[in-house]
């Protein structure tokens, strides 16, 4: 059954991730609120919010756990769409730091592969081209594009079965469910999913599967997810008694 998680509140939607044992969320404040909070669960209780401090975005941060720290990308706030990271160590947020040469219009979604951090996201501004760096714990690479695809919203990623796996909707008022794989060397040609979401989609490895969740296309609130398993897509499949307004998150315990 769904719960709710009492005195917070956000007007994009939280990310997830399992962080010393626990499992942390980060999210942009409520309607005017540009502060990032977070707060951790140990599976009976969320501890209360706290702001990271300094910090702003006017979209949904990214976190993911790279060489024993946890990371989290941000848009900035307002119209700067410089790309910002920090990292924390299970007591305190280093101070942030710019992510040199990119920028995005909405967030940028995180996940390790072959030894590395790799973050994707959107292009600034009209440009939808999907765009991908890498970090090895001391710089980023320099940005690379994603050739022949586009987005109007952040893409997800997520690594399965020895690749790093991309989802996407499509660019301008495409709402169709897109995804690729990356071998370490090139990306695969996009791929349509029967699904159609208004929102970016969500992705994350479970089992022996590869899991995509989201929200439904135009008005549709209902959150739908399918399973991967290395060659097809099931069925979509719709989860009862639950909608949203934006785009749900993903997360293996």
């Amino acid at each position: 059954p769904q719960h709710f998680v009492s005195g917070v509140g956000t007007d994009i939607g939280p990310s997830l991730a399992q962080f010393h044992g626990r499992t942390y969320a980060v999210w942009k404040g409520m309607s005017g609120d540009e502060k990032i909070w977070y707060a951790c669960f140990d599976g009976n209780a969320w501890t209360p919010q706290h702001a990271v401090s300094g910090v702003a975005t006017s979209f949904r941060p990214a976190i993911c756990v790279f060489n024993g720290l946890l990371y989290m990308v941000w848009k900035g706030m307002d119209a700067d769409q410089r790309i910002w990271y920090a990292s924390f160590n299970g007591t305190s947020w280093t101070a942030q730091q710019q992510v040199p040469g990119v920028a995005t219009s909405v967030g940028a979604t995180l996940a390790v592969f072959n030894g590395k951090l790799y973050m994707a996201w959107k292009g600034m501004n009209t440009d939808q081209g999907i765009w991908y760096s890498s970090f090895n714990g001391t710089s980023w690479a320099p940005q690379q594009h994603v050739a022949g695809v586009g987005t109007n919203g952040e893409p997800a990623l997520a690594t399965y079965a020895g690749k790093l796996y991309m989802a996407w909707r499509g660019a301008n008022a495409d709402q169709t469910l897109w995804y690729s794989s990356f071998n370490g060397t090139t990306w695969a040609p996009q791929h349509s999913f029967a699904g159609s979401s208004l929102n970016g989609p969500s992705l994350a490895a479970y089992g022996n599967k590869l899991y995509m969740a989201w929200k439904g296309m135009n008005t549709d609130e209902g959150i739908w997810y399918s399973t991967f398993n290395g060659t097809s897509w099931a069925a979509q499949q719709h989860i009862s008694g639950i909608a949203t307004h934006v785009g749900p998150q993903l997360c293996a315990l």
